[in-house]
């Protein structure tokens, strides 16, 4: 500002050396010169001030957007470390889950095979007694059609070959064996 006010006091200077007045009040351009270096004085102290509000305001812009800018920062590096330990827990969770759920499967695993053998034995047990069973079964059919068979022969060969005296006479001896058995 001062710059302009001293370029414009020169030019004033070098236009009053051009024209050869009297005496320098007389001169129009001096006078218009004196007046632009009073307004130029006048309004230099209100305009500065509203530069100086303008950059002022401008600053405190900047600082604001700055403060706001470091606090978004910083919320933003907050938020990245929350969600940083969040992923830790979750990884860490989902590690206890998996290894929580393999010790589950192995004691169901182990369960479940425990109770099929158990019942693997408790189904040969009863299969082996249902053929012991069978072969005594077996057995004492064999020996019901074995007998019945043995005393159908004999029936059979005492009617052919022996007389109708001697079949009784053997009749009465069985009879008396077995009276003696008791």
């Amino acid at each position: 500002m001062s710059q302009a006010v001293i370029n414009a006091a020169a030019q004033t200077a070098n236009v009053l050396n051009e024209h050869h007045y009297n005496t320098f009040y007389e001169n129009p351009e001096f006078w218009v010169g004196l007046a632009f270096i009073f307004v130029v004085l006048a309004l230099s102290r209100p305009i500065s001030k509203v530069i100086k509000g303008m950059i002022q305001n401008k600053i405190e812009g900047i600082k604001n957007r700055l403060t706001t800018s470091e606090q978004l920062l910083e919320d933003a590096q907050k938020l990245l470390s929350d969600y940083e330990k969040k992923l830790r827990n979750a990884k860490k969770e989902a590690a206890d889950i998996a290894e929580k759920s393999k010790r589950q499967i192995e004691y169901i695993k182990t369960a479940n095979l425990s109770k099929l053998e158990q019942e693997m034995r408790t189904k040969e047990k009863e299969a082996e007694e249902r053929i012991n069973a069978a072969k005594e079964n077996a057995d004492k059919e064999f020996t019901e059609l074995a007998s019945a068979l043995s005393i159908k022969i004999v029936k059979q060969a005492i009617q052919d070959n022996l007389s109708q005296e001697t079949q009784s006479k053997l009749i009465d001896k069985s009879i008396q064996a077995i009276g003696k058995l008791n």
